[in-house]
């Protein structure tokens, strides 16, 4: 009997799930490539926080600039009680390079620019496809 795969892993029959659901969408025709291979995990995390100002943090570029070389994407939320608080869902596909993002210097600096008030941060990790 083999061991579990180790976090952040995908295990062989997981792979082989992943392969015939590609194969069925034809995403490609003969098999994965190496790249199919090597694709990491995106997990689904949510995060709130308050700023000082809504409009300029949802305009604001620092978001793209800090994460699209990390190739986290997601979408923004604002409160409906029109409160300082928002809200991100966000695919991270290494979620320890985007801690240590969040406690870098630039970072800090990008919290800064976007008004966001860091002890207001909180991040949820997606625990179930349903509800």
């Amino acid at each position: 009997m083999s061991s579990p795969p180790a976090a952040g892993t995908i295990g062989s029959h997981a792979v082989s799930r992943l392969f015939a659901a590609n194969a069925a969408m034809g995403r490609f025709a003969s098999g994965p490539d190496s790249e199919t291979l090597g694709v990491r995990h995106m997990a689904t995390y949510i995060g709130f926080h308050e700023v000082d100002d809504v409009e300029h943090w949802l305009h604001s570029p620092k978001r793209q600039e800090l994460f699209g070389p990390m190739g986290i994407t997601g979408q923004l939320f604002t409160d409906t009680a029109k409160s300082n608080r928002v809200g991100l869902i966000l695919e991270i596909p290494d979620m320890e390079a985007f801690q240590e993002l969040l406690q870098s210097q630039a970072g800090a600096d990008a919290m800064k620019f976007d008004g966001i008030r860091p002890e207001t941060i909180v991040i949820f990790e997606k625990a179930s496809d349903h509800v």
